[in-house]
């Protein structure tokens, strides 16, 4: 699923998502199969307060925040079968905090949302905690650069999912408490095939969550390429593998799967 981002990108070159689209389906027989997933957020932020007089290098300083009214879908099916489908809505609050010389930054995001499915028969709601540490020397969930540079970084993230759900519909998830906990970490890189082309990107990333309440564990590995389809990048064919369970789904996955992602 789709991370919504609050933090001012101009801090650090990213690998920014889209809605992501597919769709399969057989001629002679009329078999269909769709996927889609995608979020978009409405930011608010302010990333530039003033810094106290007197301030120590040490001191906590809480150097941006945002606030982002935000949706996230997810859902897949055939033409035989609805299928299970995901969508959520909440606000994401991100506190951008420095201190210390190790990490340039600290991102701690805090996100209470509703769940249901595309039918509107399901019924959960939760809250999510994730901490984002950034270090650009280190290439650490960022780098210094801009989007058409060749480039490497790796990311690391810690997450907390506390969720109940009361009615099932077709989410997929069954009705009960949940206490998700872990993280993710990967390694990505930037790099142009033909030098008037969009650069391509590459990466490859393993999460993994345990549930406090149910004893459940879920851990899926990731690989992705990303070919933009325009300059601005705005269109991407994107080529990825999961192997693994999503804890958000409860999915258990083992699929290679080509699709169009579309920014707007």
């Amino acid at each position: 699923m789709f991370d919504v981002s609050v933090l001012d990108q101009k801090i650090a070159g990213r690998v920014d998502d889209g809605a992501e689209f597919s769709v399969a389906g057989n001629p002679s027989t009329g078999f269909l199969q769709w996927s889609v997933a995608g979020a978009a957020a409405f930011v608010l932020r302010d990333t530039c307060p003033v810094v106290p007089e007197g301030r120590a290098p040490q001191d906590l300083l809480i150097s941006g925040w945002a606030v982002a009214p935000y949706i996230e879908f997810s859902g897949s099916g055939t033409s035989a079968a609805v299928g299970n489908s995901l969508l959520k809505a909440g606000v994401k609050t991100e506190l951008q905090l420095f201190a210390g010389s190790f990490f340039d930054v600290q991102q701690v995001q805090i996100a209470p949302y509703a769940l249901t499915d595309f039918g509107f028969a399901g019924r959960g709601y939760g809250v999510t905690v994730d901490w984002i540490p950034v270090s650009l020397d280190a290439h650490l969930n960022g780098y210094i650069g801009t989007a058409d540079q060749t480039a490497w970084w790796w990311t690391f993230k810690l997450n907390a999912d506390a969720l109940r759900v009361d009615s099932p519909g077709t989410t997929g998830l069954p009705t009960a408490y949940y206490a998700w906990a872990g993280g993710k970490i990967g390694l990505n890189a930037k790099f142009k095939v033909l030098e008037k082309a969009p650069a391509l990107t590459v990466g490859a990333d393993y999460s993994f969550f345990h549930d406090f309440l149910g004893g459940t564990n879920a851990g899926l590995f990731s690989a992705i390429a990303k070919m933009p389809l325009d300059t601005s990048e705005n269109a991407s064919l994107v080529l990825d593998y999961k192997i693994g369970s999503d804890y958000k789904t409860l999915q258990n996955l083992n699929r290679v799967k080509l699709s169009l992602a579309v920014k707007f």
